[in-house]
């Protein structure tokens, strides 16, 4: 075990010092996330650090993403607060990096690990463009992730700006996935009021329920509304 321990540690240091150059390169890639499963938390730490000021470079490449996700699933919260720092140092930077090919795995990541105060900042910073994030190819799988990982009155303020762009998200095939993913991640009432939102626009439903992503969200609705007869008769009449 001893001799197990040691050969990991020299197998993270040996990338130490070339952590960028190798990140950003397709085997090289692959050589520094083997070197984070292997390494104990100082050499983790240490090669996390040669990514500092470099994480929307990071983000937006098509192999150094990998590394960051790497990093975020094995370093301790704390130690991937610059992550957060440096996302959020830009205009509109999550919203930015949510609505990225590559940036959207890394947001989604932060949120899978981050602390619980790091993720409620996070979701607040994302809360206000949640309506634009969920018709986005990249960024719905993000909008869906906020559901999952929002605290109660988070998740309750993202489901009030749904209501607001209901007709949009139910036209967009990405946004109704959001849709679907709010009826079931929301409360009773929630998910009740967002069925009721769409059944009360006209032709809103028999529309989502043509788009790819939308039938899914259509079947999901007259599950909730099983116990409302009325409401249930509205939704087949569509």
């Amino acid at each position: 075990a001893a001799a197990e321990a040691a050969s990991g540690a020299a197998a993270g240091s040996s990338v130490l010092g070339s952590v960028w150059s190798l990140a950003r390169d397709a085997a090289g890639c692959r050589v520094v996330q083997a070197a984070l499963e292997d390494a104990g938390d100082e050499v983790r730490r240490l090669i996390a650090e040669e990514l500092r000021g470099r994480v929307w470079e990071a983000l937006e490449c098509p192999y150094a993403n990998h590394v960051v996700q790497r990093c975020i699933v094995m370093l301790r919260p704390s130690e991937m607060q610059f992550m957060f720092d440096e996302l959020n140092a830009r205009l509109w930077g999550p919203t930015t990096a949510a609505q990225h090919k590559y940036g959207c795995r890394v947001v989604k990541r932060l949120l899978d690990c981050g602390s619980q105060d790091q993720v409620r900042r996070l979701v607040a910073a994302l809360l206000a463009d949640v309506g634009a994030i969920s018709t986005h190819p990249y960024g719905t799988f993000v909008a869906q992730h906020l559901l999952y990982h929002a605290e109660e009155d988070q998740r309750a303020a993202i489901m009030s700006e749904l209501q607001v762009d209901l007709r949009d998200l139910c036209r967009n095939t990405h946004g109704a996935a959001v849709v679907h993913v709010a009826m079931v991640q929301g409360d009773e009432q929630q998910a009740l009021a967002l069925c009721r939102g769409i059944i009360g626009q006209p032709g809103l439903l028999a529309q989502m329920g043509c788009l790819r992503h939308g039938c899914p969200a259509v079947i999901e609705l007259m599950g909730v509304l099983e116990g409302e007869s009325s409401d249930l008769q509205q939704a087949r009449d569509e």
